[in-house]
């Protein structure tokens, strides 16, 4: 996790998710006004709604974001081992969906590995 996450995290975990719960163990991090886990499908609604509210075109879901962290460490030439434990994958198989060439990626390849 990055820099920025961790620091959005942490604040969370301080400031917010104890004012959810009023003090009630729960073992979960992420928690709803009622102080239950927040489930996949709030996930998703809570995606769709941002995501409209910035004006994006694309479709977005919750996976995205943990296919656009692996495409983007691979595009900027990660270790594709380490890119597997990052995303806990038990195949190296599986990071092949990550492997999205764009036309200036392969350029660029071209440029540096080809003698001519």
């Amino acid at each position: 996790m990055g820099r920025f996450a961790s620091r959005y995290l942490e604040n969370y975990v301080k400031f917010i998710r104890p004012e959810l719960l009023n003090d009630e163990k729960v073992p979960y991090v992420f928690v709803s006004k009622r102080r239950r886990r927040i489930g996949f499908s709030t996930l998703k609604c809570m995606v769709y709604k941002y995501a409209d509210l910035v004006g994006l075109k694309k479709q977005v879901y919750p996976h995205l974001f943990r296919h656009t962290c692996g495409t983007h460490l691979i595009q900027n030439r990660a270790n594709i081992r380490c890119v597997q434990e990052i995303l806990g994958h038990k195949s190296l198989d599986t990071i092949q969906q990550y492997i999205q060439l764009s036309i200036t990626d392969l350029k660029a390849i071209h440029r540096e590995c080809h003698p001519r």
